[in-house]
């Protein structure tokens, strides 16, 4: 009997939860968001890792976000990754205003599952502090991996999820006030170079109601 293929049904599922978004509506804008990142060994299990990211709103029409995030990683475990950042960004409203400054240290605390040859699961765990706001952020980013077999570059299918919880904003604020949901493809056309394709579905809720925005996110990854 040949076997049921179930990415097309995991990317369905994916794209129809999107779809059904509470705050998902036909005008909601249209972001471009870049990401830029190197990475090199520094001993061995021990790396150093620096993204440059861009992002573009308002129908992907100008930039309004820019930053670099920088630190050291290191694989304590096949299961277990440890990382630091700094987290340098500057940000404006509209095009005609002035960029604002955002300084953010981070830790990160990723885990890793193999649970057969088709499938991996990963979670990805990242607590923020904002050094202008002094407040805290917690974000958490469940995984889904499934390698494709479509050719001689490995291409793999990433479904992620990640939640934000805001540990000690302002009262009107929740402490769980952002989600991004993310369905997209990653290659590896070579051992120091990856690419990556996604969709996501961003929602925020900066007061009462949800807000959302769909986004358009493309990486490439340079490994030395």
């Amino acid at each position: 009997m040949k076997k049921p293929c179930i990415v097309p049904t995991v990317f369905g599922l994916a794209l129809l939860a999107a779809a059904l978004s509470p705050s998902a509506r036909g005008g909601d804008d249209w972001e471009w968001w870049v990401d830029l990142p190197v990475s090199a060994p520094l001993t061995r299990g021990l790396s150093l890792e620096a993204i440059g990211s861009l992002k573009f709103k308002d129908d992907m029409n100008y930039l309004y976000n820019r930053g670099i995030t920088a630190g050291p990683y290191f694989r304590a475990a096949p299961w277990l990754c440890l990382g630091f950042d700094y987290w340098y960004r500057e940000v404006r409203r509209t095009s005609s205003k002035p960029w604002d400054e955002h300084n953010t240290l981070a830790t990160r605390v990723n885990l890793n599952w193999k649970a057969s040859e088709r499938l991996r699961l990963q979670l990805h765990n990242r607590l923020e502090y904002d050094a202008d706001t002094y407040l805290w952020r917690l974000r958490l980013r469940p995984r889904l991996l499934i390698p494709l077999v479509l050719g001689a570059v490995p291409i793999t299918a990433v479904v992620d999820d990640e939640f934000f919880f805001y540990l000690d904003y302002p009262r009107n604020r929740d402490a769980f006030s952002e989600n991004r949901f993310s369905v997209g493809l990653r290659a590896d056309p070579t051992p120091f170079i990856r690419l990556q394709l996604a969709y996501k579905r961003v929602e925020t809720r900066p007061g009462d109601e949800w807000t959302g925005s769909n986004v358009l996110a493309t990486c490439v990854k340079i490994k030395i």
